[in-house]
């Protein structure tokens, strides 16, 4: 088990990516949480669960994203913590 906050720079408004990313966390059952900074062109996530479902919404992010237009694709792992079982934009 593994737990990730990501930051994503670049398009990130008006193409949906908060509701991508939920759908894809749900679709591999990983849990956590995503939300739109303040500046506009970045979005942070933490996402939680087996470390290799984990690396596939880790590749997804990189290369499947519709309509993104990432310059950026950060992360740092952090400490696992118990949390509901399921996803939220918040």
């Amino acid at each position: 088990m593994i737990r990730r906050r990501y930051s994503l720079q670049g398009q990130v408004q008006g193409i949906n990516l908060r509701w991508q990313v939920k759908t894809k966390a749900e679709q591999l059952k990983i849990s956590g949480w995503v939300h739109n900074e303040l500046n506009s062109t970045s979005v942070t996530l933490v996402v939680q669960g087996p470390a290799e479902v984990i690396q596939v919404f880790d590749g997804w992010l990189r290369r499947d994203i519709k309509l993104a237009n990432l310059k950026s694709v950060k992360f740092i792992n952090e400490v696992v913590i118990k949390e509901p079982d399921f996803f939220i934009i918040i």
